[in-house]
């Protein structure tokens, strides 16, 4: 078990730039992982969490704020994907 820590996802304003940015490094950052992992992967289970949700509406500054809404997403070798678990309530 291991636990990563990648800051930046506090987007009060300029939400799309900058989420683009973090998500691609976070890409880069899952990718690395599997191609180190190798055959391993395939016995691998990646969680991708936040502490904290944000909120639906975009504010006045092109971003969001904290709120309730949130993701989680599941990847690995071990996951049985293709799948969204939960219902949406708004």
């Amino acid at each position: 078990c291991a636990m990563l820590e990648l800051g930046g996802w506090d987007t009060h304003s300029n939400q799309n730039n900058r989420l683009a940015r973090q998500l691609e490094e976070l890409d880069n950052g899952l990718h690395a992982l599997k191609q180190g992992l190798g055959t391993q992967w395939q016995n691998t289970v990646v969680i991708v969490a936040t502490e904290f949700g944000r909120t639906v509406k975009e504010n006045g500054t092109l971003g969001t704020d904290h709120g309730t809404a949130s993701a989680m997403f599941i990847a690995g070798g071990k996951v049985k994907g293709g799948q969204i678990a939960g219902q949406w309530p708004g």
